[in-house]
């Protein structure tokens, strides 16, 4: 008997007999009730319609590794997999009010407030305000922090920078300071919250992400960018990539902006819609069309203007072809890929480095092609022909299926965008929340810290305005009777400070986690122009005088030289850096040790400089190690190319004059931009692109622009 120690069975006599337990009839019965229960049970399910809710319940067919895509019902609903999901959607989102965190407004709207949120549902950065308006709708909503899985944090800083509501160096001050506002923030150290950065730039858009957000859930578009950072800002194991924002006149359940076409009637094999950009292969696709003007249509496009191609002129190109050519633009990702699908044309994805959304149910390989962008040539043309119709069509009906999965459609939609982001945010939430910040007792108990907010001590700048040398203030940082304490030191030369500098770094660097052992010295230094006020550094602190800089001549200008033996140069494509100089009065210089951008200095009052180091291999393919100016393109090609990599968009119309230098063998382009004023110096050497850019405002520009040009026209490469 179960249950029994003993393994023996034991006799029964005939006058103890008992009747069986379970009798034959009883086992027919048991089995006639299974067989019964599975029969109405299938037949129920299948005679019930999904509703908007079920679509939200994963789908109970996933229970193999073969079956853990989405899945596809008979009425068009997508089901999520099971595996690794879950049966249903269960979390509570809190989403912050821009109104309960000093700061989180002028992410929003602007230092002013004046950018409004409909102005920033265009372009590439709409996806921040619709995923914000959506989740404030959402039924997985929570207004209480103490019970939400997650937290959203509501910015549209793309948009705000790109409308020139904030710049780069507001950005980061107020990102600083909205977070130290954020106890639960601090309780997680940032893993429980949730970032949009919807453009190319990712989270770089904040430049201190690696310090402060490097932990938190990130939303972007954009995966891999170590072609032009030294350190990428997505990580795949807790970010989430995004679909890019295709126009609501193409993603609407009802009349679109323009229908597809049927293969028969397509005028050509494949074409691709965008700007060159200096980017090679997208120069390679120009330069195909031109050999191959009946297979590949690549028009030239114009944004602006009086000749500007509308939105319905552009969907009605990219839908004349049977395949939608992708090349990477600015970065790896390109909107082009998720327009295709509402087309209906396949797209080519011709950028090795993309990262594509919800790769975890959505097999790739059968709604679209990716093709090496260093084969693009008449090859890709002879395959993309040799695909019959029957098989384009097939990608073309596997592609309309899941192409909900990129509309950014309202929760009552079976199929979204946001539904999909729901599921992946699923996967994200934690049980038990720890960090640097985060203690527990034996009863279970949790601690935090008691001291401010991002900080072990306080480490704040104090400035007088008395004799200070240009190339010699300390900044002593102490402990005292276990608290931190810092003031400054110098002598010599006279200075001030300029708007209220000193109490906004305060301020910010108040926030920041400063770690000492013992009692230590930090020292920076800082340059101004003659005559004026204290320019000061946050970033780059370095040890002395600035490396590389020269004592002053009599004119009181100095040469900055690039040392030898600076940081840089690191990934595909780089190698030790040339050197470079220029020569400047005296400003002060922030030397970052960067990748891309290898140096920025400037002045409060007089305007400020960087230089940019990039790798030639991002632009010519047939590179011989020696590069040139001249091989890279005219000067107006390179100003159309690069221009908007310095200023932030397109400089067709801004350019008021060029001019190209020669020295000791080494050609320059010189060229001056109307607002935003820029003058920009380019010219290659070794393996790399140099681009030289001072720049400042109106008034600056009129009272410093002779100091400016005298800038600009003495950077050479040594």
């Amino acid at each position: 008997m179960l249950g029994s120690t003993n393994n023996k069975a034991r006799p029964y006599s005939t006058q103890h007999h008992q009747q069986p337990l379970c009798t034959r009839k009883h086992q027919i019965g048991a089995l006639f009730l299974v067989a019964a229960t599975v029969f109405f049970t299938k037949l129920l399910d299948s005679s019930l319609p999904c509703s908007s809710s079920s679509s939200f319940t994963a789908d109970p067919l996933a229970t193999t590794s073969r079956s853990s895509s989405v899945h596809v019902t008979n009425g068009g609903d997508l089901l999520w997999p099971q595996r690794g999901y879950g049966p249903v959607v269960d979390l509570k989102i809190y989403v912050y009010d821009e109104r309960e965190i000093d700061g989180l407004k002028a992410l929003m709207s602007g230092r002013d407030g004046a950018i409004d949120s409909s102005s920033c549902l265009k372009g590439q950065w709409g996806t921040q305000v619709k995923i914000h308006r959506l989740l404030q709708e959402s039924r997985f909503r929570t207004r209480k922090k103490e019970e939400a899985d997650l937290f959203f944090v509501p910015t549209y800083t793309k948009c705000v920078r790109m409308l020139g509501g904030l710049n780069d160096k507001e950005i980061n001050q107020t990102y600083v300071k909205v977070l130290s506002q954020m106890p639960y923030f601090r309780r997680s150290g940032g893993r429980d919250h949730i970032f949009v950065f919807p453009s190319g730039a990712g989270a770089h858009l904040f430049r201190s992400w690696a310090k402060f957000i490097n932990h938190s859930i990130i939303l972007t578009p954009e995966g891999d960018r170590t072609d032009k950072k030294d350190t990428s800002a997505f990580n795949t194991w807790k970010d989430i990539i995004i679909p890019g924002n295709v126009d609501d006149g193409m993603t609407t359940d009802g009349a679109t902006l323009v229908h597809p076409l049927p293969l028969s009637k397509r005028k050509y094999l494949a074409n691709y819609l965008g700007r060159a950009q200096g980017k090679a292969g997208r120069l390679k696709l120009i330069e195909l069309s031109k050999k191959f003007p009946d297979k590949l249509e690549c028009p030239e496009l114009k944004f602006s203007g009086p000749d500007k191609l509308g939105k319905i002129d552009y969907f009605e190109h990219l839908r004349n072809a049977k395949f939608c050519l992708a090349p990477r633009g600015e970065s790896s990702w390109t909107l082009r890929f998720y327009e295709s699908f509402f087309v209906e044309c396949v797209p080519v994805i011709l950028s090795d480095e993309v990262e594509l959304p919800f790769q975890n149910v959505v097999d790739y390989t059968q709604i679209s092609i990716k093709w090496p962008s260093t084969r693009i040539g008449p090859e890709l043309l002879q395959y993309l022909e040799s695909i019959p119709d029957e098989i384009i069509e097939g990608m073309i009906s596997r592609g309309r299926q899941v192409r909900c999965l990129w509309a950014y459609a309202s929760e009552s939609a079976s199929c979204s965008a946001m539904r999909a982001i729901l599921w992946e945010l699923q996967r994200k939430v934690r049980l038990f929340h720890q960090s640097t910040e985060t203690f527990w007792l034996h009863d279970g108990s949790i601690e935090m810290r008691t001291t401010a907010l991002f900080t072990s001590c306080s480490f704040a700048w104090t400035y007088q305005p008395k004799a200070i040398p240009s190339h010699n203030l300390l900044a002593q940082s102490s402990l005292e009777n276990g608290a931190c304490s810092t003031k400054s030191e110098a002598s010599s030369r006279e200075y001030g400070v300029l708007n209220g500098e000193a109490e906004k770094v305060s301020g910010i660097l108040k926030r920041r986690s400063v770690v000492l052992s013992g009692a230590s010295l930090v020292s920076s230094a800082v340059l101004g122009f003659p005559g004026d006020g204290l320019a000061v550094i946050k970033q780059g602190l370095l040890a002395g005088r600035v490396p590389g800089l020269s004592e002053p001549d009599e004119q009181g200008w100095r040469t900055y030289r690039r040392p030898d033996e600076k940081s840089g140069g690191h990934g595909v494509g780089w190698s030790p850096i040339i050197p470079y100089l220029f020569s400047v009065p005296q400003v002060s210089i922030a030397d970052l040790g960067g990748t891309e951008i290898d140096l920025r200095f400037g002045s409060a009052n007089e305007g400020r400089l960087s230089v940019i180091v990039a790798p030639v291999l991002r632009f010519l393919d047939n590179f011989d190690g020696d590069a040139t100016i001249e091989k890279i393109g005219r000067p107006e090609t390179v100003i159309n190319a690069f221009g908007p990599e310095v200023i932030g968009e397109n400089v067709e119309g801004k350019v008021m004059s060029i001019n190209v230098v020669q020295d000791s063998g080494r050609t320059y382009y010189q060229y001056e931009l109307e607002p935003p004023h820029v003058l920009i110096t380019a010219t290659a050497a070794g393996n790399r692109l140099y681009l030289f850019n001072v720049t400042g405002s109106g008034l600056q520009w009129k009272r410093h622009y002779k100091d400016l040009k005298k800038i600009a026209d003495s950077f050479r490469v040594v």
